[in-house]
């Protein structure tokens, strides 16, 4: 409206009226004009705002950071008391059920409470696809049966949507907006279309990430799996021959930097081939998964190996390890077996199960290698086999001239 005022009576022209008139007209367009710009300008900004969240959420596949980053920048721009997110059921490894993250605004000296999903609220969001959270304020605009409804708890009034996935609510994403974003009269928020439009894009775009992420950590756990698999012998559940010749010569290349001695214990289950022929190969089978765990049990250290080299024949890694160390830990082996107990009638001298060791150790240099360790160490368990059995040898240059 255009008033004005005059301080004595005057007749008005037709042409002053019109003057007023086109002036009125133009004021109109230049507002108008400048809405339109303005709601362009918001809406450029919401779109920058939203690509930003989306690069973050695409760049990174850890659900901590996308959620924090997500709610930090959703906060930012819409001028928000406080941000959050609540999952409320999830497939992600490392997280706690239910999961929250929360954003506040810096400025605020008291902290806002974080939106409460009661029980009743999580059965409403579990069997309802329609409604979001329950009870609800609605919007005064208008909106879809499932977009971001208003929740008053307590004194804070929220606007909260649902974070699906596969068309089942998993979480919400809830934002308590700033003072001066509430009506005097009401208590309600006057939220733009667009500031509605960009936090359901958001909540979408989050499931769909929360998504992928499930799917991430699903196929690198697969992946591990197969990786252990690979790794194992199929029988015994120890490290294989593979993993065997990977980790001696990961261990002789580290040991040959550091100049630590490496030692390697070969041993042999004693008269197998009897004990098969006399308890049949399923009894076979459960012997060597016992002597096999007994030798995964005495290399205690992080560092040691025990792997199953072949047949009735396992090895033992042991990086920074001396002979009276070796000795020590094959003694140890003999001494929980003896106390096993594991009956063998094929055995001539001590009717249960034994195990022969052969020891080597060598400081890796340049000019030995692998081979030669493993030579040997089964020269040494030919010897231990020689002198009776049921014993260790440790290799010498006598047992090389032998």
């Amino acid at each position: 409206m255009i008033v004005h005022q005059c301080y004595q009576p005057r007749r008005w022209q037709t042409d002053e009226v019109e003057l007023l008139q086109e002036i009125s007209a133009h004021l109109a367009i230049a507002i108008q004009q400048s809405r339109l710009f303005e709601q362009v300008r918001h809406q450029a900004r919401q779109e920058m705002l939203l690509n930003h969240i989306l690069d973050e959420i695409r760049a990174s596949l850890d659900v901590q950071h996308i959620l924090t980053c997500t709610v930090e920048h959703l906060g930012t721009a819409l001028n928000l008391r406080q941000c959050g997110i609540t999952l409320l059921r999830h497939n992600l490894t490392g997280l706690p059920t239910p999961f929250v993250v929360t954003v506040q605004a810096p400025a605020l000296s008291e902290p806002v409470t974080p939106l409460e999903i009661t029980e009743a609220l999580r059965q409403q969001l579990m069997l309802d696809n329609d409604l979001i959270v329950l009870p609800y304020r609605v919007n005064p605009l208008q909106m879809r049966s499932n977009a971001a409804q208003l929740v008053v708890q307590g004194e804070n009034t929220y606007l909260a949507t649902a974070i699906r996935i596969d068309n089942q609510v998993q979480g919400v994403l809830w934002a308590c907006p700033a003072p001066n974003h509430l009506s005097s009269i009401d208590k309600t928020s006057k939220w733009e279309h667009s500031d509605l439009s960009l936090v359901e894009e958001v909540a979408m775009q989050l499931s769909q990430a929360l998504q992928q992420a499930a799917l991430y950590q699903q196929l690198q756990a697969a992946n591990d799996e197969l990786r252990r698999l690979a790794h194992l012998d199929g029988l015994t559940q120890i490290a294989n021959r593979r993993e065997f010749d990977r980790y001696l010569a990961q261990e002789w290349q580290r040991l040959q930097r550091e100049q630590g001695s490496l030692a390697l214990v070969l041993a042999d289950v004693d008269h197998f081939k009897g004990y098969n022929d006399t308890y049949g190969h399923l009894a076979g089978d459960d012997c060597l998964r016992s002597i096999a765990r007994l030798l995964d049990q005495v290399t205690k250290r992080p560092a040691d190996l025990a792997a199953r080299y072949g047949g009735e024949e396992f090895a033992l890694v042991l990086p920074n390890t001396n002979s009276a160390g070796a000795i020590a830990l094959a003694t140890e082996a003999k001494t929980y077996l003896t106390r096993l107990a594991i009956p063998n009638a094929a055995s001539p001298l001590y009717g249960q199960v034994t195990v022969s060791f052969g020891i080597a150790v060598l400081t890796p240099v340049p000019t030995l290698s692998t081979e030669l360790l493993i030579q040997r160490a089964d020269q040494a368990l030919y010897a231990a086999k020689e002198s009776g059995r049921n014993s260790y040898c440790l290799w010498s240059e006598r047992i090389q001239s032998a």
